[in-house]
């Protein structure tokens, strides 16, 4: 049996879908479509690029929170300026750590961008802060940014998705002429 899933937010649910998706493969039920935001878009994404629970288990609990602190230089020349980054940016961190993080998971799978898995098989949701509403990646790259959903890296948009609010500064996405906030 195929069935979609879609997961939802909060770093700690990690540990969680993977005992889901434990219990699924034991019934023999396999997942064909998957969407998810913040933690469950890192999820759906490793999923999607066809990697296995145990393996998913295995990356999600090696995972090092530290190794994603990016905060920028400026930080580390004057200590008082991170919270000068957390008022006018948002977050402390840049989050290209994470970025990077995930694009090397996929990458080992061959996976890079929305045109690498089978239309409509992944989708990822991202808050727009400037339009103030929820976006679907990669459905609404097109019309709102008008930006090729299928060149359209995964590991970006998961890290869109994944921004956790002031841990991570939001990502800024350049489409039709206007920058966009997104997180």
């Amino acid at each position: 049996m195929k069935v979609d899933a879609v997961f939802s937010g909060g770093g700690v649910k990690a540990f969680a879908f993977v005992g889901a998706l434990e219990s699924i493969e034991e019934n023999g039920i396999q997942l064909e479509r998957v969407a998810g935001t913040s933690a469950g878009a890192i999820v759906a994404s490793l999923i999607v690029a066809g990697y296995k629970t145990k393996d998913i288990h295995t990356l999600i609990t090696q995972l090092n929170i530290e190794s994603f602190l990016d905060p920028p230089k400026l930080t580390k020349i004057i200590p008082g300026t991170k919270w000068l980054f957390l008022y006018f940016q948002m977050g402390l961190n840049r989050g290209d750590k994470l970025e990077y993080w995930l694009y090397e998971q996929l990458a080992k799978q061959e996976i890079y961008n929305f045109g690498d898995v089978p239309q409509g098989y992944l989708k990822l949701v991202v808050s727009d802060l400037s339009l103030g509403r929820l976006v679907v990646i990669p459905d609404d790259l097109q019309t709102l940014y008008g930006i090729d959903p299928n060149l359209f890296p995964i590991a970006k948009a998961v890290r869109m998705s994944a921004g956790f609010p002031y841990f991570f500064m939001p990502k800024k996405l350049h489409g039709n002429d206007m920058e966009k906030v997104l997180l």
